[in-house]
């Protein structure tokens, strides 16, 4: 159908030669006249499709959106499932994609919308399922695993306030405030300073 082949050049960024390598049921005889009909599919997308329509995939070089910690966990699942993608149809896919939703306590519609984001950079798209099936586990899984490492590297940025703030509450040890506090609640603690 021609959805399909529109989404596929958009995943493949209008490469026609990657999509037709896709088919691996295609008669040499075919080729040329495939080649035309991708053509026609790619400057259609390009010149008249509406802007819902269109799309590009997530690169690493994209701006990734903060997520919440439920959000991430579902993005982390997400990711983990696409590992056995092979043995997934598109039923099998939106099965999984609801378990994840519904594992996290997530309403499903705001776990479309943040996977759409995540994959897109659009709050919709083309139905998820087959769209991850479509762009394949090696697309997915990069753009993924770049949301991982920024999520990871934001972490990585509190930690000089965590550490700080644990500074800060071993200080108070030191200087015995704590230690005042308590002896004075009728001398039956005393918290020694060498903590």
């Amino acid at each position: 159908p021609l959805r399909h082949l529109c989404n596929m050049l958009q995943v493949h960024n209008g490469n026609i030669d990657a999509v037709i390598a896709e088919f691996s049921d295609v008669k040499e005889s075919q080729i040329e006249r495939l080649r035309v009909r991708c053509q026609c599919a790619w400057n259609w997308v390009r010149q008249y499709a509406p802007d819902d329509f269109q799309f590009s995939l997530q690169t690493e070089n994209d701006k990734v959106q903060a997520l919440s910690a439920p959000m991430l966990v579902c993005i982390k699942d997400l990711a983990s499932e696409v590992g056995n993608l092979e043995n997934l149809d598109e039923k099998g896919m939106a099965e999984v994609i609801y378990r994840i939703a519904h594992d996290n306590e997530v309403e499903p519609s705001d776990f479309f919308t943040t996977a759409y984001k995540v994959l897109i950079g659009k709050e919709k798209g083309p139905r998820l399922a087959g769209f991850i099936l479509t762009c394949g586990k090696d697309k997915i899984l990069s753009i993924l695993s770049a949301l991982a490492e920024s999520a990871s590297d934001s972490a990585l940025k509190a930690l000089p306030f965590c550490f700080s703030a644990a500074r800060f509450v071993l200080k108070l040890f030191s200087v015995g405030f704590f230690e005042s506090i308590l002896a004075n609640a009728d001398g039956l603690f005393l918290l020694s300073s060498r903590l």
